[in-house]
């Protein structure tokens, strides 16, 4: 029998009728304990549930909350464990299950100080969940933790001492139907196979990024902050967050630690490895084969099930490159272990299978900002000469088997860009396979392929000034990161000069020497692109077409700039929507957003009467190690768009997700949406969502492109970092997914009908995030979106802002981003100079070639004119209508008429 204890469980927002509830599929596998399941129910209704606020002297909780807009519930909720008490006799011989979840959410991230009960902060046990346990522990014959958290709980009590349970299971955020496969774990149905995406330390304060995790502003800086979608703001004191860590986030920080702190106790600090997990059978891994001959290391490993049940295994490949005087030297950084490539197999009971993977050696290479290249560029890619140490892991920190590799010294700058940038801004064939071809060059005969330089310099020469204690191997312990302090609230002069010059509402379109209508800007042009041409082109005619076809070049001349009652509703008003542009025959396409799905939108729009999946978290998605069963997932939700009729009568085309950002802290607000404390793990994840969703037509747009880590102050927030952490760490994720991804369409290639299949870049959209990258808004930010983005990633498609957008729409525009999210068409001052004509021109292209290559037209024949008018369904019955109003008019007429008639002249009537 089975004691369901307190369960914290988060709420699923697909259709009621798809759900799988608790109590309904534990009751599949096993005799629930009723007794218990009544006492819950009662104290429940009988609002026995406490409700613990913070401690004297830490901060509030409804003030976390308040930092933005109180997604995450600061308080800790759970019953008392004395109502159990009743049921002490009946839990004999059962095996107890004690649920211990934490809600999380957009706009907050969780407390991380005191609780009036004695609860260091909001991710420790309390003193409730802890008696709970030792309630189980006295009068049941197991118990067993569930942990329904995509934060990891500091639970290392649970391990030993008092509070030891017999076994945890980790769940994360189900989804509709997951609680049906947590009972078939238990019971043994299925094989458990997943392995953490974080660190589970046992403090989680001692993280080195927790030091930078608060309420922290400038005291001489003040911004706008753009509160609501109407266009409300307020003046507020600017906030800020440095990334101190640097590149040692999550088990990068524990594995270096271990090997550079004499003092620090790698058992008694780290509770559960990264990558680490259980099954109900045994494995053993081996290196069989090895060849680092090439460009690339190529790897055999035999994996054997050696005990008495099939399941599957993780294959966990890790690097450790050399740290020397020369990284010292170039002020790189190098964490001791690196995820770099991984796998999953399933294997039978007593069988072996041979598992091949293989990576470029340009992968192990370290971004060093400080490099002179000799072209007039500052700081590449480099792979530091001698030997690297590739390991075969059981996790992070354990180990199956190795192998050494001896590497030569090799720069990749402008004359030798890494192979990943060749192949990123490539055209490709019909296959999906980069031809070695600048993209560009259709256009551009000239145009040759960049390597990743430095765009950031003001992060870089922000991280490096004295008031910042950035994390190094130069000296390990003396420069672990401090919380900001009276020195640092104040802002440089040139820190507060760019807030100012870039503040929402105050961009100089015409004077901005950046991206101003000044000659010698980065956009200025003073010629206008061709408009109004009569060229017979619809949008359709593009489907499959290279982005830089010449017919796209034809189409784009057709745009009527002086309709805007089209123009700006388009480009300023995409709150899940893009709205038509009738020159180009661009018609409306709707969209949903949801980072488990379009289930939200299902149930927040009954209209619709969508039968929908809340799929679960993107935590748990990313814990199967598993890219064929990621890609299902966003297939899935593929199909399920195409499948849901909304109130315009069309389907989704849209889908705002997945989120790609990582767990720099235990305590982001947001880290369910996001997969993993790991870039590459998160990006191949990612990679196969979007892919799977892509191939059934939607277009993702994928976020939040970028630095948007945490929630606290995400409302224009100076993010901090130097360039090496953002591109080795948080920019990896969006950069393995732009340049990986694929999706396969359908289209008519003739007037006969014939249907024809291309391979194209799968990421066609992305939403940037509402925090500042240094000073400037992320969103408008030319450095990120054009520079990064798009010269150095080849990104094709369009550039969208989260809401309520934190930059000008002019400086938007401007900088390389295409549409607002937003619910008001308001905004744009300058769209009718030839600087504006020429964006809006690109901003066009971007979001059809997005539309067009998605499910909103995958059925519609070339030559299709796209027009909004009246069916003729609703004409015919608006005119039936109408003659029956007519008749029914007459005959109250005639009748009135008649009674009169009748009453002066009753003799005609008998």
């Amino acid at each position: 029998m089975l004691e369901s204890g307190p369960a914290s469980v988060k709420g699923v927002l697909g259709s009621e009728s798809t759900m799988v509830f608790l109590e309904d599929a534990l009751a599949s596998n096993f005799t629930v304990n009723q007794t218990v399941v009544d006492i819950m129910k009662k104290a429940d209704t009988d609002g026995k549930m406490e409700k613990i606020d913070a401690a004297e002297g830490t901060t509030p909780c409804q003030e976390v909350a308040a930092l933005s807009c109180a997604g995450a519930n600061t308080y800790l909720y759970e019953f008392p464990s004395d109502i159990y008490v009743p049921a002490a006799d009946s839990c004999t011989q059962t095996t107890g299950l004690v649920f211990i979840g934490r809600d999380a959410g957009e706009g907050g991230d969780l407390k991380t100080d005191g609780y009036a009960d004695g609860t260091p902060h909001e991710l420790a046990l309390s003193q409730n969940e802890k008696d709970t346990i030792q309630f189980a522990k006295e009068n049941c014959k197991n118990v067993v933790a569930i942990i329904n958290s995509c934060n990891v709980i500091q639970i290392s009590e649970l391990m030993s001492g008092k509070y030891e349970v017999d076994a945890i299971l980790w769940v994360g955020f189900l989804g509709t139907v997951g609680f049906q496969s947590m009972a078939d774990i238990l019971c043994g149905k299925v094989n458990p196979s997943g392995r953490t995406v974080d660190t589970w330390p046992a403090d989680l304060t001692k993280n080195p990024a927790c030091q930078n995790l608060g309420n922290f502003r400038y005291n001489n800086a003040r911004i706008t902050d753009v509160t609501d979608d109407a266009g409300g703001t307020a003046q507020i004191d600017a906030p800020f967050v440095e990334y101190e860590e640097g590149v040692y986030v999550g088990y990068k920080y524990y594995e270096t630690a271990d090997e550079c702190d004499p003092s620090f106790d790698y058992e008694e600090e780290v509770v559960f490895p990264f990558g680490y997990g259980l099954s109900y059978t045994t494995f053993e891994q081996e290196i069989v084969d090895f060849n680092d001959s090439g460009d690339s290391i190529e790897i055999k490993i035999k994996v054997t099930n050696t005990g008495n049940i099939d399941g599957k295994e993780v294959v966990q490949v890790y690097y450790t490159a050399p740290y020397t005087e020369w990284d010292m030297q170039y002020d790189i950084e190098k964490p001791v272990k690196n995820l770099v490539t991984f796998a999953k197999t399933e294997v039978a009971a007593g069988e072996s299978e041979i598992v091949e993977l293989s990576f470029a050696k340009e992968d192990m290479a370290s971004y060093c900002y400080t490099r002179e290249n000799g072209d007039g560029t500052t700081g590449c890619y480099v792979l530091e000469g001698g030997n690297y140490t590739i390991t075969l892991g059981k996790n992070s920190h354990d180990a199956w088997d190795s192998r050494t590799v001896s590497i030569e010294e090799e720069w990749f700058d402008n004359s030798n860009p890494r192979q990943s940038e060749i192949d990123g801004q490539s055209s490709l064939d019909d296959q999906g396979q980069p031809t070695g071809i600048p993209s560009k060059a259709s256009v551009n005969t000239e145009a040759e392929f960049v390597a990743a330089t430095n765009q950031f310099e003001e992060s870089n020469d922000y991280m490096t000034s004295s008031k910042v204690t950035r994390l190094t191997r130069k000296d390990w312990t003396g420069s672990f990161p401090t919380r900001p302090d009276e020195t640092t609230l104040t802002a440089d002069e040139s820190v507060v000069e760019m807030l100012e010059k870039y503040d929402y509402g105050t961009y100089d379109y015409e004077n901005d020497p950046y991206l101003g209508n000044t000659e010698g800007s980065k956009v200025y042009t003073d010629v206008a692109p061709i408009e109004g041409a009569d060229n017979g082109l619809s949008l359709i005619d593009l489907r499959g077409k290279d982005y830089y076809d010449e017919d796209w070049e034809l189409l784009l001349d057709q745009i009527d700039y002086s309709n805007l009652d089209q123009l700006r509703p388009l480009l300023f008003n995409a709150a899940q929507t893009i709205n038509p542009l009738d020159s180009i025959g661009l018609y409306k396409t709707s969209g949903v957003e949801g980072p488990s799905g379009i289930g939200m939108f299902s149930k927040m729009v009954p209209e619709w009467n969508a039968e929908t999946m809340a799929y679960c978290s993107g935590m748990v998605i990313s814990s199967t190690w598993n890219t064929e069963l990621a890609y299902e997932v966003g297939s899935s939700i593929g199909i399920e768009a195409m499948n849901t009729q909304i109130v315009e009568g069309s389907h989704i085309s849209g889908w705002t997700g997945p989120a790609m950002n990582l767990h720099r802290t235990p305590f982001g607000g947001r880290n369910g949406e996001y997969y993993s404390e790991d870039g590459l793990l998160s990006g191949m994840i990612g990679v196969q969502v979007i892919n799977g969703a892509g191939d059934k037509g939607l277009y993702t747009i994928y976020k939040h492109f970028v630095l948007n880590d945490s929630e606290t102050n995400r409302h224009g927030v100076c993010t901090w970092a130097d360039e090496q952490t953002m591109r080795e760490t948080y920019f990896k994720t969006f950069e393995i997914v732009f340049k990986n991804s694929r999706r396969t369409i359908n289209y008519i290639s003739d007037d006969q009908g014939t249907v024809e299949t291309k391979i194209m870049r799968g990421a066609q959209a992305v939403m940037t995030s509402m925090n500042k990258i240094g000073t400037m808004p992320a969103g408008a930010d030319y450095r990120l979106l054009t520079e990064v983005l798009r010269n150095e990633w080849g990104f094709q498609g369009f550039v969208q802002t989260d809401q309520p957008t934190q930059c000008d729409q002019d400086l938007m525009l401007r900088a390389g981003g295409d549409v607002q999210m937003s619910n008001t068409s308001a905004g744009g001052k300058d769209l009718s100079s030839a600087t504006a004509k020429n964006c809006i021109r690109r901003a066009i292209h971007n979001i059809a070639y997005a539309v067009v290559n998605s499910n909103a037209m995958q059925n519609v024949a070339p030559g299709t004119i796209v027009y909004y008018d009246m069916s003729p369904w609703k004409i015919v019955l608006i005119a039936a209508d109408i003659v029956v109003g007519i008749f029914v008019i007459v005959s109250i007429v005639w009748m009135i008429l008649r009674g009169r008639d009748e009453k002066k002249y009753p003799e005609r009537y008998r």
